[in-house]
């Protein structure tokens, strides 16, 4: 008898097709059957709950990674983004410069400074020029740097230059205790390259330039 007598097709792609419609006929095995049971619409991965997601661990950006690498942030104050930030640059700073503590520099270490610099240097900053436009910049050693610790008055060296954190601090994402702890009145090159290694800092810390570091 042949394939068409017992009303059977065939053609093989017919068949194959025949034989797949009979297999959707069947009825599932139960565990298909509990996959299959999900409604309409709902989501197979289930939502994380608030907690849930502000326990992930994330890449920081500009801010500090705290144990096991999670990101560790404070709120700024309003008026203390990052836009603010290039505003107040922009703004005063390029005008007059965003460094404190040349006063102390001038009245506590000026024989270190006539020791240690170009009198080129030194009329300008005895001129009133902004440290990041004095030329050649001036020479910090660390005794001068050391003096320079506090919340009010804060040098710190990052990759062998002498910035002034103290205007930067209330807009550092990582709040100001971490800046103060790894920075302040020393290298902080070693923390910087810890947390902000792919920060352009020469360009955000630009008018906080105090000058070279010597050693």
């Amino acid at each position: 008898m042949t394939n068409l007598e017992m009303g059977e097709p065939s053609n093989p792609i017919a068949k194959r097709v025949g034989q797949a419609k009979d297999a959707l006929r069947r009825p599932a095995a139960p565990g298909v059957q509990r996959m299959l049971a999900v409604p309409l619409g709902s989501k197979l991965t289930p939502e994380l709950n608030h907690t849930e997601k502000s326990e992930l661990a994330i890449q920081a950006g500009c801010s500090t990674l705290g144990a096991g690498g999670y990101r560790s942030k404070v709120r700024l104050k309003p008026g203390h983004s990052a836009l603010d930030w290039h505003e107040l640059v922009s703004g005063k700073g390029k005008k007059q410069g965003l460094v404190v503590g040349i006063e102390k520099l001038l009245n506590e270490d000026f024989e270190r400074l006539q020791h240690l610099n170009h009198p080129q240097s030194l009329m300008q900053l005895q001129r009133g020029v902004p440290t990041y436009m004095i030329r050649p910049p001036l020479r910090i050693d660390k005794e001068m740097l050391q003096k320079h610790s506090s919340l009010d008055d804060c040098w710190c060296v990052i990759r062998g230059n002498v910035y002034c954190l103290t205007y930067y601090f209330d807009f550092h994402p990582g709040g100001v205790d971490i800046l103060l702890k790894n920075c302040a009145g020393k290298d902080g090159t070693k923390a910087f390259e810890k947390y902000h290694r792919w920060v352009s800092f020469d360009k955000l810390l630009e008018t906080c330039l105090v000058g070279v570091y010597v050693i």
